[in-house]
């Protein structure tokens, strides 16, 4: 079958489907145009407008209908992976590689943008004199569970001559939520705020642990949907609130970020090295880890790292000086963070054992920053890296990261188009293996000896995460691509780039998979020497200035 007939097919499939779903009679539906999706007016709500409920209902029943015939219209071939994988045993570079499966042909939700959504009339509402404020950095909309942390603007969704924008809103809910809550957008020029729906997707996977479902706070992503007529080069919202009725004054109101931002076009038609911004999680260490830091981020300096941006509940006074030192060099922003709710903030000694004894709840909380790290950097770099200070990609054959991701372009020049994040295998580098001779202040110079087998595919992996082709950010990999027709992941192989994780000892959470594969057999590596001389001159001569000793 054509392409051009598989298109029509699949088109007609998708008019009736919606047809069935709007309840309408036979007949063309025009694509574009937000009546099939219209929903009937609600005198409830006290608005004189038709209003968005049933329209997002019907939206997105029609959506997972047509997620499910994506079948139609697919080709998948097995697609080798780039280097080879060691499971459990001894290692074994003659082992078959897995594979995963590549969309090769035509999808169905490639043809669709999502349908433009109804807008509400409030007349007279103005923006809320008071802001309700949670743990100083967080807003909080009445009579909702839920807690805002920041807003961007996201113009990323664009199908020929047509664009969707949005507003994303990064929260914390505790508990489930299911009801209904609204985007009150205001532009400078304009007295009265657009008004729609928002659509809530969450942060999050069942499988990962339900309790959340039952008050535990979990990330969300809120994202408002902005109209046609709205969705272009014309001005952009500058500030967002979320309430729970359409009209409702609300009690938030957040700066709609969009730096980097020139405009559709040219951000659609950028064409530059592969930029990688560097996100950290929440710092909370009340030991002093200041060496090894200057170490970590001189580091990734040398492998590219454009920028860091380190999110902190609290660090030890020479850590602090460390951050502001590198952020005076224009390289790092420090963001604070707190947890917010009823989650123990103060003093810092009861957060720190609040999350170390809740890790499940640990890991959520992390997924705030990460998204706000995504969501900042949209325009600014190509991919973020989300990672830990104890962990470092090397390429195996480039000097940089740049240098490795064009070289997997110029290999297969769709690759970076087709999946929202490339992932990275762990080598873990244990404290209690041997080290070489060296100075105590160059961690990762002195330990030589990894783990022989790198971690499972798909099993703590980090990953550059593509701003072009993610929706949201999980700690391993994109959680989310933005289009549904995207993976998630590509592995990346051992023989391209591998993670240095420098751990002190196996997490409980690894036992008994750590001894029988990771502490149990060993190797050397020297793979970081080739930075050795430009890494130790640079972290001497950053000690020295700062007046610390390792």
């Amino acid at each position: 079958m054509s392409r051009g007939k598989r298109s029509m097919d699949l088109r007609s499939v998708w008019e009736g489907l919606m047809r069935q779903v709007e309840g309408k009679p036979e007949g063309r539906a025009h694509r574009g145009t937000p009546t099939t999706c219209r929903s009937p007016v609600r005198p409830d709500m006290g608005v004189d407008a038709v209003a968005g409920a049933s329209w997002l209902r019907r939206c997105l029943a029609a959506s997972l209908i047509a997620t499910t015939f994506l079948g139609l219209g697919l080709v998948c071939t097995e697609r080798p992976l780039t280097g080879p994988a060691h499971g459990p045993g001894p290692p074994n570079d003659t082992r078959a590689s897995p594979t995963l499966r590549t969309i090769i042909a035509y999808s169905l939700e490639a043809e669709f943008l999502p349908p433009a959504p109804p807008v509400l009339q409030c007349y007279g509402l103005r923006p809320p004199s008071q802001i309700l404020r949670d743990k100083r950095l967080w807003q909080k909309p009445l009579k909702t569970p839920l807690f805002l942390f920041s807003a961007y603007y996201d113009a990323r969704m664009h199908l020929r001559e047509e664009s969707r924008h949005f507003v994303r809103v990064i929260a914390m809910s505790e508990g489930e939520y299911e009801d209904a809550v609204y985007c009150q957008l205001w532009y400078d020029d304009e007295e009265d705020p657009l008004v729609v729906e928002a659509i809530k997707t969450d942060i999050w996977v069942e499988e990962w642990g339900k309790e959340w479902k039952e008050g535990a706070y979990h990330p969300v992503l809120i994202s408002c949907p902005l109209p046609p007529q709205r969705s272009g080069d014309g001005p952009q919202p500058r500030y967002a609130s979320i309430s729970s009725a359409p009209c409702s004054t609300a009690t938030t109101l957040l700066s709609v970020g969009s730096k980097g931002y020139m405009g559709e076009m040219a951000w659609r038609r950028r064409l530059r090295r592969p930029r990688v911004a560097v996100c950290v999680k929440g710092m909370d260490f009340a030991e002093d880890r200041s060496v090894r830091l200057v170490e970590w981020l001189e580091m990734n300096l040398l492998l590219g790292a454009g920028r860091f941006f380190v999110y902190v509940y609290g660090v030890h006074g020479n850590m602090s000086r460390v951050l502001r030192h590198y952020a005076q060099r224009g390289v790092l922003e420090a963001l604070p963070l707190t947890l917010p709710g009823r989650q123990p903030d103060y003093p810092p000694s009861a957060r720190s054992s609040f999350l170390r004894e809740n890790l499940w709840q640990k890991r959520r909380n992390e997924l705030v920053p990460y998204n706000d790290c995504f969501y900042r950097n949209l325009y600014r770099f190509e991919f973020v890296l989300p990672i830990d200070v104890d962990e470092v990609i090397l390429p195996v054959k480039s000097r940089t990261w740049a240098e490795m991701l064009e070289g997997l372009s110029e290999e297969d020049p769709s690759i970076l188009k087709r999946y929202a994040s490339l992932s990275v295998r762990n080598a873990y580098f244990f404290d209690s293996f041997p080290t070489v001779e060296g100075p105590p202040h160059l961690h990762m110079l002195r330990h030589l000896v990894r783990s022989a087998n790198m971690s499972r595919p798909g099993d703590s992996v980090k990953s550059f995460v593509s701003t072009g082709n993610a929706l949201t950010v999980f700690n391993h990999y994109a959680l989310h691509p933005l289009h549904p027709a995207m993976k998630k992941e590509f592995l990346l192989g051992s023989d391209v780039v591998q993670m240095n994780h420098y751990k002190a000892e196996c997490s409980p959470v690894m036992f008994p998979d750590c001894f029988t594969n990771f502490l149990r057999f060993r190797r050397k590596d020297t793979i970081i020497l080739k930075y050795r001389k430009e890494l130790t001159d640079r972290v001497e001569r950053v000690l020295e200035e700062l007046g610390l000793t390792g």
